[in-house]
């Protein structure tokens, strides 16, 4: 109505000073129907006119303005030199309110491109330019981003701080329908945090002051139904959906996005309630609103919920059509982030359908995606930073810098280097770079024994901006359930028979930097789930005591098992793992990457010469050549054993192949010995054989064929290298 009454206001209003206000509010009215074109348009021509009367306020507002027209549309890379502008005007202003609106919108865009940590610095600076003013709506703004930048970095405890301060001045203020939105947003955090009474309180209140602000009722009480599904109350939170449903029949049409929410909720409920059909029905409502509307990522959205569900109930070709479907929509926006995770659905298909080749294909196909997106966050960073960039690599070649880039051996402090130069190796190596520029994300690796996961994992601690805090690793599998308990949480004095004094566990002295949790497959299961809830609230409870404790720690996992054999046993939690999994890194074995061995065997060499003052021998083509088709069962650590045995026994003088016979290593079974070597059915004997390290009755049970059948078929292909009896001998 603004809209179409603007001309007969601007003849009313025309010779009014404050006539500029009206202009702005045409734009943002403008901008909220979505009709970007023309609220650039007036925002580029009051920019041109403020210009002239050097009107900072004006230019401000209108360069933030066009900031969010250039976000809604194919104009994006021009938003970051509108807040630049805006803020060199600001600066230049008196009015600090308008300064710390300035931060505070750029602060939102930095949320946008996920530069969490670029985001807190604006609103900080927002926060210390406004903090002692009596300006308590902008504060709580400032607030209520900051709470939000915590909540997108997993640290609900200061989100829950900032947003209690923030609803503190609500009441100040007096506005309820802010107090209603704040006290949604504290429940949540209680519900993250594991603390549902509270949680429950907070709605409680928000649908009291709903009374004198009925519009808000329906999300409030849709997010009471949310409350009770986390808290597996599958009939309560029916209740709640139903009734957000018939208040919104008051309140007219709402946004497309909450009705696919609110049925894809119901059909969890009724899944919840062993009900397919009614499951089946509310899928298809929320497919059939959304599929009315022109917004094609919704429907791909909404049908890939779909499947996770559909799979679940074993309708495997209709799930199947909406995740290619899906696939394909994000393959063609070149969207690697979705395209992963419709994959991964995929792959869970096909394990649920037990056609696991085809889930190994698509693992492969994910492995490609996962190439993409390092490439592409790789792209970005370099475009946006160049400069910069080439300032710190500089610094990296004069040795000044504490991190090393893409093209360079990755070390530690502790002298760690990950070594190799195959695509596996780069692909290994680039990922956890990646891990390295996310030091919040929690990191699980997995790969055969002497992979090198230890020397992967200090890696991406050393990288990482976490580097000058503790690296703390664990072998969980070398201490018993009571041991690892008390090493891991601590414990006070007194806790148990010896106590004689309080103790700092390993998660406490982690703080601020790495906890490694080396073979995590070997905890206790009533273990596993105290760690489960200690990941998703950061707070700890050592042993013998009652009080909680924060900690702020990466957490990254390792395991030679295999991970999914470990979950579908229930001797690994699969909650746990999805924790855990942020970012998942594979080493591949030795023996899959043989174009490292050269290289791996001249490090080592020189390693061991310069340690202890030796000459460098020379190496025959023969003896690199025969090693390079050893099958390496204990892969990196077995190739370094190796070179210090070849010291000892052979001298430093010359190694040739003749060398690897009197070792016993030729006489051990090579690569090109196996018959049938990259049959998927030996691949599969020799991986089970790995996992059950060489016994011969746990890899049958694996492989869920008879120990006979197994001992054939071992013979068959030269396999006794991976079995139990050839390591003992």
């Amino acid at each position: 109505e603004f809209v179409q009454r603007y001309d007969e206001f601007l003849v009313q209003f025309g010779s009014d000073p404050n006539v500029r206000k009206l202009h702005l509010w045409y734009a943002a009215s403008l901008l909220r129907l979505r009709r970007y074109e023309e609220a650039k348009a007036i925002a580029l021509t009051r920019i041109v006119s403020a210009a002239k009367l050097n009107d900072n306020e004006e230019l401000i507002r209108h360069y933030l303005l066009l900031a969010k027209c250039f976000f809604n549309t194919d104009e994006k890379h021009r938003i970051k030199a509108c807040f630049e502008i805006a803020m060199d005007y600001g600066r230049k202003s008196s009015d600090r309110y308008l300064l710390a609106k300035v931060f505070l919108d750029y602060s939102a865009y930095q949320v946008y491109l996920q530069a969490y940590d670029k985001a807190l610095n604006f609103l900080e600076t927002a926060w210390k330019t406004v903090q002692n003013s009596d300006n308590n709506t902008l504060k709580i703004d400032i607030l209520l981003g900051i709470g939000d930048v915590h909540y997108r970095n997993n640290n609900y405890k200061k989100a829950l701080s900032n947003d209690t301060k923030a609803y503190e001045l609500s009441l100040i203020t007096g506005d309820k329908e802010q107090q209603i939105h704040l006290l949604d947003r504290l429940a949540t955090l209680y519900d993250l945090t594991n603390k549902g009474d509270a949680a429950t309180a907070m709605l409680d209140k928000a649908l009291e002051l709903c009374k004198d602000v009925p519009s808000k009722y329906f999300k409030i009480i849709y997010n009471y139904g949310t409350h009770n599904l986390r808290l597996d109350k599958a009939a309560e939170a029916l209740k709640c959906f139903m009734e957000a449903e018939k208040a919104t029949l008051k309140l007219g049409q709402l946004p497309v996005r909450f009705y696919c929410e609110l049925y894809s909720n119901m059909a969890g409920c009724y899944w919840l309630m062993q009900n397919p059909n009614l499951t089946r029905e509310y899928l298809d409502k929320a497919l059939e609103i959304v599929a009315r509307m022109d917004s094609p990522d919704l429907l791909i959205q909404t049908k890939l919920n779909q499947a996770h569900f559909l799979t679940l109930m074993g309708d495997y070709e209709l799930s199947k059509q909406n995740i290619e479907e899906a696939i394909e929509h994000y393959t063609a926006q070149q969207n690697s982030s979705l395209l992963i995770k419709a994959n991964q659905a995929l792959i869970s298909l096909h394990e649920k359908s037990g056609d696991f080749v085809a889930a190994l294909n698509a693992s492969k196909q994910n492995e490609k995606n996962y190439q993409l997106l390092i490439a592409d966050l790789r792209a970005e960073m370099s475009s946006e930073s160049e400069s910069k960039m080439g300032s710190l690599n500089n610094r990296y070649e004069s040795g000044s810098l504490g991190f090393q880039c893409m093209g360079k051996p990755a070390k530690t402090k502790t002298g760690c280097i990950f070594i190799g130069d195959s695509a596996s190796s780069r692909k290994v190596l680039e990922s956890a770079l990646l891990a390295a520029q996310h030091p919040n994300a929690n990191v699980f690796i997995y790969g055969e024994s002497g992979t090198g996961k230890d020397v992967l994992a200090n890696i991406i601690h050393y990288n990482s901006i976490r580097r000058d805090s503790p690296f703390v690793p664990i072998n969980v599998s070398a201490l018993s359930a009571g041991v690892l308990e008390s090493e891991l949480f601590g414990h006070v004095r007194g806790a148990f028979t010896g106590a004689i004094n309080s103790t700092k566990g390993f998660l406490h002295k982690s703080h601020k930097g790495t906890l490694f949790l080396d073979e995590i497959t070997e905890m206790p299961s009533e273990l596993q789930s105290k760690l489960l809830r200690v990941v998703e609230t950061h707070l700890f409870t050592p042993v013998g005591s009652s009080e909680e404790i924060p900690y702020d720690s990466r957490i990254i996992s390792s395991t030679n098992r295999n991970i999914n054999d470990a979950i579908s046993t229930n001797a690994f939690r699969l909650d746990l793992f999805h924790r855990l999994n942020t970012i998942e890194i594979y080493i591949p074995p030795l023996r899959e990457r043989r174009e490292d061995i050269e290289e791996l065997l001249m490090h080592y060499t020189e390693q061991y010469a310069e340690q202890n003052n030796l000459s460098i021998p020379r190496i025959t083509d023969a003896f690199v050549r025969d090693l390079q088709h050893y099958s390496f069962p204990g892969n990196v650590r077995e190739l370094k054993n190796l070179v210090e045995r070849l010291f000892i026994l052979c001298g430093y003088e010359c190694w040739t192949d003749a060398d690897l016979i009197n070792l016993n290593v030729i006489n051990h079974t090579r690569i090109s010995d196996v018959k049938g070597w990259g049959n998927p059915e030996v691949e599969r004997i020799i991986h089970a054989l790995e996992q059950s390290r060489g016994k011969q009755k746990d890899a049958a049970k694996v492989l869920k064929i008879s120990e006979s059948t197994l001992c054939r078929r071992i013979a068959k292909f030269n396999l006794e290298a991976y079995t139990l009896r050839h390591r003992e001998s």
